[in-house]
């Protein structure tokens, strides 16, 4: 049996694994959530919570996380409390892991897909169906501005695209949300092509391009891009009065 190992506890000079131990073979198993596994497509976006899971690597975007899929969805593994890193060079897109974390509901709320905070985590061997790695996030930079307009609590609030790679308007989706805890107001969702009346679903935003919107209150929000996992771009957080 040999070990591999994924996490890196803090306060240690050398990797070492937390609470599982991994055995490497080359026999494939099935990977998909197991009595107990929460199912990752059905995790509520900005819901927190402890859960286990059981998914294929799909993913390994350069910012240390890890991307798996269970079948119901994709989630973004990142490091927990006590551990320094995932070592991200032990793994492999079509390894199946198992481990535990804590969903983190803002960060998985701002980016619109299930970040869990890993504090337990293991390879159990190749997954037995066929998995692809996704595709990367487009290297584009987008800025964000916000007017305050104090006399009747409101914001306008734009968002520039200022370089790099043209993203289809139909992928950038805007969500924002009042920060008051007291307020009952849904969260709000809008796809760029939705607050750009020029542009339709099949445009490419490109540098230069923007759109803006009001808010009313106190909100927070971000842009994020959803293809076939989704991260955030940019966010803001105002208080106009």
């Amino acid at each position: 049996m040999n070990r591999r190992e994924l996490l890196a506890s803090l306060g240690t000079a050398t990797t070492a694994s937390v609470a599982f131990a991994g055995c490497l073979g080359q026999e494939t198993v099935q990977c998909d959530p197991r009595d107990g596994d929460a199912q990752l497509g059905d995790i509520p976006v900005g819901s927190d919570g402890t859960v286990s899971f059981r998914g294929a690597v799909v993913g390994l975007p350069e910012n240390g996380r890890v991307l798996v899929n269970d079948t119901t969805g994709n989630a973004a593994l990142i490091a927990g409390e006590g551990v320094e890193a995932i070592d991200t060079g032990e793994i492999d897109v079509g390894d199946c892991l198992r481990g535990e974390g804590q969903v983190v509901s803002d960060s998985s709320w701002s980016n619109q897909m299930s970040m869990i905070a890993v504090t337990a985590l293991e390879s159990v061997g190749p997954a037995e169906r066929d998995v692809s790695a996704v595709g990367a996030r487009p290297e584009t930079s987008f800025e964000v501005d916000y007017e305050t307009r104090p006399d009747n609590c409101e914001t306008v609030v734009t968002l520039q695209h200022v370089g790099g790679d043209a993203v289809p308007a139909n992928e950038l989706l805007v969500v924002h949300r009042a920060s008051d805890a007291n307020s009952t107001a849904d969260d709000a969702r809008h796809w760029w092509h939705d607050l750009d009346e020029a542009a339709g679903p099949d445009a490419l935003v490109e540098e230069g391009d923007s759109v803006s919107f009001t808010v009313e209150g106190s909100h927070n929000g971000s842009l994020v891009w959803v293809g076939e996992w989704s991260d955030r771009f940019e966010a803001w957080d105002v208080s106009p009065c």
